[in-house]
């Protein structure tokens, strides 16, 4: 009992430096439990992905052939090694052939989608930028329906903004570690989801304008999107987030307060275009045609042909229905704050969700909304609409020097930042293969 009292003596009178020593034992404790639990969990998923691995292969049959895409560079380099510790492993005791390419300069993903053949899989190694990169590159193949068919695509969250990934394994209380993990279990386990994918068009031109040259009229930049295309102050403070990383988990919060201080939030004024989507109906529907089977033997020419069988719609008859707003466009002048447009892949028939921000915010609601957009229930958008195409125009301000060119609006398709005052989107439903859990 003594020495009871002497070690509680001890520890009072010293209390700074018992303090920092609970502190350090507790946080070693952490880790320490932690990195028990996931030695663990990439047990279990190694026992899972033996089995996968043992299983014998038909006569003739190859292993699996993946070819992986990494940029060394996302998360400062951690994303590499990540990949090195809890996929990397999980793909070679299933017993897939794993080829590895690391980019050494922007744009050579998507170089590399162009050419892509003679493998079973691709997977991305990256963030938002590589994976948007690599879909533009196998959406811009002239292919591209047969390449997104014969090429799914894995996703390994190794970036700093991972949207896809987090829709589609992502759930609350997951390490890290669990999920990279999960991520290349769905490789192994073959669970393909097919994805909408969102070409934009940034700033078409038209080549009925009287003022346009037609030869020396360009092809506009296009690029593909499997996740969002964002533009106004929401967007502009999430870029800036990183900056506060001093804050710890209280950046995001820190970067809308100082954002919220040092200046008010300025609406934008777009004309926006939409087209309604539509389940199907004598416009749209394409009569599909039965691939009839012919007898391959010589002898058939000699036979009697059968009758052809009538064919029994289980659906409706979309060649009867009549719907005169289809493929109409519906314009309107819109002001907000903020314009978001989302693949949703929730809904059977493929839409865009368009969120719509409120007209005019005053600090007190920027921060508030900025605030929840980070919390585990974002705020709803203003106003939500669905179309098939969408056409946003943003309005500029004038500069009183007439020789400097305006400035253009600021947007960012899959986290990657681009520069157009006039952007067509269009959808195309069901496009790409993705490996995904759920």
């Amino acid at each position: 009992m003594a020495r009871v009292v002497k070690v509680v003596k001890t520890l009072r009178n010293h209390w700074k430096k018992s303090s920092l020593a609970g502190s350090l034992l507790a946080y070693g404790a952490f880790y320490l439990n932690e990195r028990h639990r996931t030695n663990l969990l990439m047990r279990a998923f190694c026992e899972e992905a033996r089995l996968y691995g043992e299983r014998p292969l038909p006569t003739g049959w190859k292993p699996r052939h993946v070819t992986v895409i990494l940029n060394p560079k996302a998360k400062d380099g951690k994303g590499k090694i990540q990949y090195e510790k809890y996929a990397a492993p999980l793909f070679h005791l299933a017993g897939i052939k794993v080829s590895y390419f690391q980019t050494e300069y922007e744009g050579q993903a998507k170089g590399l989608m162009e050419v892509m053949e003679n493998t079973d899989a691709v997977v991305i190694v990256g963030g938002d930028g590589t994976l948007h990169e690599a879909v533009t590159g196998i959406m811009g193949r002239e292919d591209y329906k047969a390449a997104c068919k014969a090429l799914p695509i894995g996703i390994i969250p190794a970036g700093r903004s991972n949207t896809l990934s987090k829709s589609l394994f992502w759930h609350t209380g997951m390490t890290e570690a669990r999920w990279v993990a999960e991520s290349a279990m769905a490789v192994v386990r073959e669970q393909i989801a097919q994805l909408d994918v969102l070409r934009v068009t940034l700033d078409p031109v038209s080549a009925e304008d009287p003022a346009v040259n037609v030869e020396e009229l360009e092809k506009p930049k296009e690029v593909y999107a499997v996740a969002k295309l964002e533009q106004g102050v929401f967007r502009d403070t999430d870029l800036i987030i990183q900056k506060y990383w001093y804050f710890g988990g209280l950046k995001a919060k820190a970067a809308y307060l100082f954002r919220a201080i040092k200046e008010k939030p300025q609406a934008t004024i777009a004309r926006l275009g939409l087209v309604h989507p539509c389940e199907g109906c004598s416009k749209c529907y394409v009569q599909a045609k039965a691939d009839a089977k012919s007898n391959g033997r010589w002898w058939s020419v000699f036979l009697p042909r059968s009758a052809p069988q009538a064919v029994t719609a289980s659906g409706p008859d979309y060649a009867q229905v009549k719907n005169e707003d289809c493929g109409i466009w519906h314009y309107d002048i819109i002001q907000a704050c903020s314009f978001e447009l989302l693949t949703n892949k929730k809904k059977e028939c493929g839409t865009v969700s368009v969120a719509v921000g409120p007209p005019l915010m005053g600090r007190i609601e920027f921060l508030s909304q900025g605030w929840k957009r980070h919390s585990k229930t974002p705020a709803m958008p203003r106003h939500l609409l669905f179309a098939t195409n969408v056409n946003i125009k943003f309005e500029t301000p004038q500069l009183e020097s007439e020789e400097e060119p305006a400035p253009k609006a600021k947007l960012s398709i899959d986290s990657v930042e681009y520069q157009a005052n006039h952007v067509l989107v269009r959808l195309f439903p069901k496009t790409l293969n993705v490996y995904c859990t759920r």
